[in-house]
């Protein structure tokens, strides 16, 4: 399970923007060359983020 309590998100339009901790991101995606980069997604305004 990844630790994403130090996150939130990125969308200034989001009602959840700038919470951390609120619950709302999950990892949609790991890429890069080792699959150590995650993508993130908030299911509050369904935006997707780095």
């Amino acid at each position: 399970m990844d630790d994403l309590s130090r996150f939130c998100c990125q969308n200034s339009l989001c009602a959840d923007y700038g919470t951390r901790n609120a619950g709302n991101l999950t990892v949609c995606m790991h890429y890069g060359k080792s699959t150590h980069l995650r993508l993130l997604y908030c299911r509050t305004c369904r935006a997707r983020f780095v």
